[in-house]
């Protein structure tokens, strides 16, 4: 027998496959009457297809094709000797969630963006608001944040601010100590302060604030309606936008905008996430959950000058 035919016949049996034609080792297949090896690798090719299914780059750009939420970048070699993928861009496999194992030398091919440029064996997850949009899982919390704070920007201009500012409250309880570098983005400075709770409630919490954008604008003349994303389920927003482009003389706006109604992902999908990221070889812990626990507890205080 060819010893690629028994590497094959040894592959068959460490899946399972002997269990669905009812043996249990590699020389009882061979001995399967009727049969022969060719009967045993098709079993073998059609059980990896149920579990990993290799796509090209046609079907990947094809009208149609849905994307899994989740992208990892893999080196060709991952699977060079396998005829089954050697031609593919990668392929799909279903864990908790569904992940597309992307081949890097396709990465350019693949009509989607990715939140940095990729490396080997780096994890995307799709942006909710612009599906063709893949964000690291190791920097998403933080680039999600971005694109809040970028859509207030956007808001502050439309609807003719001069000046605006953006503070990220948290409640003492589920605040915690960050590294300056999530937030120094774009030239941003980071102030933190603390200020006290509304007392009626309870007079001994407090919560902590970092100033997470301020800046003058150019004066705009005629107010108009932005597009929204994050904020378009926002009544306060909704009804800022609305004041401003009716007319009416605005001098000063200020409004709390809970982060539990804009949410970066729910506490499912950050479970999910997670366990996915562990199944396909993640290094460390994303905390994902503790930090959706902690948005939860989060309130932007947006500060509008006309």
């Amino acid at each position: 027998m060819k010893s690629d035919t028994k590497d094959k016949l040894k592959n068959v049996a460490k899946v399972g496959i002997p269990k669905l034609l009812g043996v249990t080792t590699v020389k009882k297949v061979c001995e399967i009457a009727g049969q022969g090896v060719d009967y045993v690798e098709n079993k073998y090719n059609e059980h990896k297809l149920e579990s990993s299914r290799p796509v090209s780059i046609e079907e990947l750009n094809s009208d149609g094709f849905e994307f899994p939420t989740m992208i990892k970048i893999v080196d060709r070699s991952t699977r060079s000797k396998d005829d089954l993928y050697n031609t593919a861009a990668g392929w799909i496999e279903n864990k908790s969630n569904q992940v597309l194992f992307l081949y890097q030398k396709f990465v350019d091919e693949c009509e989607k963006e990715f939140i940095p440029a990729p490396d080997n064996e780096t994890v995307f997850y799709y942006d909710p608001n612009c599906p063709s949009k893949y964000i690291s899982v190791e920097t998403y919390f933080e680039e999600i944040l971005d694109s809040k704070l970028a859509e207030l920007e956007r808001i502050a201009f439309a609807i003719g601010a001069k000046h605006y500012r953006v503070e990220l409250r948290k409640s003492s309880s589920y605040s915690e100590s960050r590294k300056d570098s999530q937030h120094h983005k774009a030239g941003v400075a980071v102030f933190s302060g603390e200020t006290g709770l509304d007392t009626e409630k309870d007079q001994s919490k407090k919560t902590s604030f970092d100033v997470l954008a301020e800046a003058t604008l150019e004066k705009n003349n005629t107010p108009f309606r932005p597009e929204l994303k994050w904020f378009k389920n926002s009544d306060r927003i909704l009804n800022l936008i609305d004041m401003a482009c009716s007319g009416k003389e605005l001098t000063e706006y200020k409004v709390g905008l809970k982060c539990s109604k804009i949410l970066t992902m729910s506490a499912t999908a950050a479970a999910n996430i997670e366990a996915t990221y562990c199944k396909i070889g993640g290094s460390s812990s994303l905390g994902y959950s503790k930090k959706v626990k902690e948005e939860m507890h989060q309130e932007f205080l947006y500060i509008l000058e006309f």
